[in-house]
């Protein structure tokens, strides 16, 4: 055995509010769904709670946010 230390290296490290771990820090730009009207993101949420993808408190609490953006 040569007597050179084998130790696994560690990675780098990361900083916690970094662009890479907080995509959303990189742009001040709002996503599409905020600029969208407010009927076809009601519809849009009307349909999923149709379709079961939403519990009724999901729906009413969305549609709130939403509603009070006018």
């Amino acid at each position: 055995m040569s007597g050179k230390n084998h130790t696994a290296k560690k990675p780098p490290r990361v900083r916690v509010d970094s662009p890479v771990t907080r995509p959303h820090a990189r742009s001040k730009k709002p996503t599409a769904a905020v600029d969208e009207a407010p009927e076809p993101r009601l519809r849009r949420l009307n349909d999923l709670r149709a379709q079961g993808l939403l519990s009724e408190q999901e729906y009413q609490n969305q549609r709130k946010v939403i509603i009070s953006r006018l």
